[in-house]
């Protein structure tokens, strides 16, 4: 859902509904005591792992709203990913962000590990 203007929650909420709808359904994953007594306490991973995810994009949201969240809202962050990078910046941007993903869902994993 793409709002004309920036409006702080209802903006946020159109954009990431996919991902709230996925948190919500590992968290009733995780609530399920069938599936908690067959797979365990790992269970708790993708719950948590989407968690992050909702919280980094949800700050970025709040503080950068005038900035980087206006431009992804606006369409300009599209604009320069298409025309401003080569190649090979994409791939680096794309890499940066999925290992950063991957070691923070690491993290978490670790910690429920212990």
């Amino acid at each position: 859902m793409k709002l004309s203007r920036n409006i702080p929650i209802l903006s946020f909420l159109g954009r990431y509904w996919m991902l709230l709808v996925l948190f919500a359904g590992f968290l009733w994953l995780t609530l399920n005591e069938t599936a908690f007594q067959k797979v365990g306490a790992i269970l708790y991973a993708p719950a948590l792992a989407t968690a992050a995810f909702l919280i980094m994009v949800f700050l970025r949201h709040i503080f950068f709203s005038k900035s980087l969240d206006e431009d992804v809202r606006t369409g300009k962050f599209n604009d320069w990913w298409d025309n401003a990078l080569t190649p090979s910046e994409k791939v680096r941007w794309i890499l940066g962000v999925t290992v950063g993903l991957f070691l923070g869902v690491c993290w978490i994993v670790a910690a429920l590990a212990k």
